[in-house]
């Protein structure tokens, strides 16, 4: 998952002091930062902790002793050690390589390192007769020297290069391994150098990991092996600094250093030093200053001047089914009118304490202030009025409720409505968002859906806003709908099924159409030096290949891929395949069935084919992918072409290029089909 860090300003911190055996970590976060805690009072567990059993913690109320939850990637127990990985790393420890050769080595030395030659029967190799006796083993690969590309008891691992180790701790987070922090000391060897080490934790390995006997045999002896957990020593203020947060998108949580989890907001910036911050999960209750937008995210302003219903409620006041705002006392009431910018100023020598005073907007967004009436009120004249039947003052002030939303920005309404513009910088219109799908709509229903949604707000200045930041409509297949930059990936070719999170994916059915369809691939791809190069062994090996590279990088380029053969060899069942992965639609066509004896119908035949499509497109806002078969009755070798023919190839190769839609953002895809590639 994609999850970058933000600024979020300077804000005051704690700082969390952590232990775990004898390291000691400090991590600063603000008091409502939010942590997962475990209670055990004993200094070790020899039982993993139930982590099932866990409480939710704001920094400023962790207590000391308590354990912060950790989580890890699974798998763990099905990974089988690679044959390859295993040369490479032995050859990275300790193997040579330099001096002009295109190639590594390893020497293994004594008793100690025979058990290792079984790892290598394939390899040439030599006695060494110096020292203690050996054998070294030559023509490895070059690159087994080099660091391993990460992408995206104890066990006990140094090394005199401190980038060796922090790739390994690297790795060790990748599968889920616990690893120590790095120290260092003075070795005292041969040639006296400083070594770095850290410790694997024993509880997070198998068996698999140790490649000797005695290793492997001494790791499963072990009946019981202790967990250690960090735990909070103490939590002080720390002043105030910036700080930077992960935005992980659809989830609470997110993994620190040594896999303790915590829990945030997503905040986006706002003008003047606000922020817009939303809860994770949809329809997630909170304080009744938070409001939730049309598709069930709850969300609220910080550091932003409120509005009259806001400040009403933070500050005791009472909504009512009339949507007035009642308080139990005057002062309250005035607190609030401070709070929106402004003051209400009351008749002075009356009592005001202990009496319920009611606050409301005007319909011209004026603020009304109704008070109780006491016997013996002076200088309520000019501009109050009297309630007699509700023994009430009543005046208007010249107060605007809406002073914090003239200066808003509107973002909010980003989830209803949005302007829009080609990656050209040309206008494309507007988009509103109706029951939980984008359509295109004229400028006149956002003003409706506005007027509608949010009729105390200025539709003008909504709409002027959304203008002032428009959304670019991109084409970004198989990436996030909102890439940055206001970017938005609309309509892009998506999977329609997610892809399977293991590093061997089984697909014998895939397997089965590609074998079949790359057979003749076969002998040229055994024969080629850049197929065995990139592990290519067959026809099956180049199509995943050629598949899995349109999918994951869509932009690079491919080589053409031209599939000809007789009847039910596989070529629309190919097509059909790899449509099937994309959330689209799909379209087969036969091409001979729109040729026609008449004049210009199959011209027609094929500009209603295209307008259909294009019409599926701007409407589901999905891919249309077109498969025509027998495509040689539509685009036939020009010298044995009629009247008829060239004006439908014309028409054809028109629509092909973009003639009729140019300006638009029109996803589609067309395949062809043959039989008679030499048609």
């Amino acid at each position: 998952v994609e999850a970058p860090f933000k600024s979020y300003g300077k804000q005051d911190v704690f700082a969390i002091t952590l232990k775990q055996r004898n390291q000691i970590k400090v991590i600063h976060a603000t008091k409502d930062h939010r942590w997962f805690v475990y209670r055990y009072s004993g200094e070790w567990l020899k039982k993993k902790a139930n982590f099932g059993r866990r409480a939710e913690v704001r920094t400023q109320d962790l207590l000391s002793g308590q354990i912060l939850i950790q989580t890890k990637p699974r798998g763990k127990e099905n990974i089988q050690p690679s044959i390859v990985g295993i040369q490479h790393g032995l050859v990275w420890g300790d193997g040579t390589h330099g001096g002009g050769r295109i190639t590594s080595t390893l020497s293994l030395f004594g008793n100690k390192d025979k058990e290792l030659l079984r790892f290598f029967v394939e390899h040439p190799r030599r006695e060494i007769r110096q020292s203690v006796g050996g054998v070294e083993i030559t023509n490895l690969p070059y690159h087994f020297k080099s660091l391993v590309c990460v992408s995206k008891s104890s066990c006990i691992i140094r090394s005199s290069n401190r980038s060796s180790i922090e790739r390994v701790r690297e790795v060790g987070h990748i599968l889920g391994i616990e690893t120590s922090q790095i120290t260092e000391a003075v070795s005292s060897g041969y040639k006296p150098s400083i070594m770095y080490t850290t410790i694997l934790k024993a509880a997070d390995l198998t068996e698999e990991f140790f490649l000797l006997a005695k290793h492997r045999s001494r790791f499963n002896n072990v009946s019981n092996r202790y967990h250690f957990y960090w735990r909070v020593v103490s939590v002080k203020p720390a002043g105030r600094e910036e700080v930077f947060c992960c935005t992980v998108p659809e989830t609470g949580c997110f993994c620190l250093e040594d896999f303790i989890i915590t829990g945030n907001c997503f905040a986006i910036p706002g003008p003047k030093g606000s922020w817009l911050v939303y809860r994770f999960a949809k329809g997630t209750a909170e304080h009744k200053l938070w409001s939730q937008d049309d598709v069930g995210w709850t969300w609220c302003r910080y550091n932003w001047q409120p509005n009259l219903r806001q400040a009403a409620l933070a500050l005791g006041g009472i909504e009512d089914e009339r949507g007035n705002y009642v308080f139990t006392t005057t002062e309250d009431a005035q607190k609030t009118v401070e709070t929106i910018g402004s003051k209400l100023l009351l008749p002075e020598g009356n009592k005001y304490e202990g009496r319920q005073t009611i606050l409301r907007r005007h319909k011209d967004g004026r603020l009304v202030v109704e008070l109780d009436k006491y016997e013996g009120d002076e200088g309520f004249v000019g501009d109050w009025l009297e309630l007699e039947k509700k023994k009430r003052w009543v005046r208007i002030y010249n107060i605007n409720t809406n002073s914090a939303e003239e200066e808003r920005d509107y973002s909010e309404f980003d989830s209803l409505t949005r302007s829009v513009r080609t990656p050209a910088n040309t206008d494309a219109g507007w988009m509103i968002r109706t029951s939980g799908a984008w359509v295109r709509s004229p400028a006149s229903n956002v003003v409706r859906v506005l007027r509608a949604v949010a009729p105390s707000c200025d539709d003008s200045k909504i709409m002027g806003t959304a203008i002032l930041n428009q959304w670019t409509l991109v084409n970004m297949p198989f990436h996030e709908e909102h890439p940055g930059g206001r970017q938005w990936n609309y309509g892009s070719a998506q999977f329609k099924y997610k892809p399977a999170d293991t590093k061997e994916p089984v697909h014998p059915h895939w397997d089965k159409i590609l074998s079949n369809i790359g057979q003749d691939l076969d002998h040229t791809i055994k024969q080629t030096e850049w197929c065995k190069k990139w592990n290519i062994h067959d026809g099956k090996d180049y199509l995943t290949a050629w598949i899995a590279c349109m999918f994951r990088e869509p932009f690079e380029p491919l080589p053409y891929l031209f599939i000809y053969g007789v009847q039910g060899c596989g070529k629309t069942i190919l097509a059909a395949a790899t449509a099937s992965e994309i959330d689209g639609y799909f379209v087969n066509v036969d091409a001979a069935s729109m040729m026609s004896k008449w004049l210009g119908e199959a011209e027609k035949n094929v500009s209603k084919l295209f307008k259909m499509a294009h019409a599926l497109n701007e409407k589901e806002g999905k891919p249309v992918i077109l498969f025509i078969d027998e495509v040689d009755s539509l685009l036939g070798s020009r010298n044995s072409e009629i009247g008829g023919e060239i004006r439908t190839k014309n028409q054809f190769l028109s629509e092909m290029d973009g003639v009729n839609s140019k300006g638009k953002d029109v996803k589609l895809y067309v395949i062809g089909a043959t039989n008679k590639p030499w048609s």
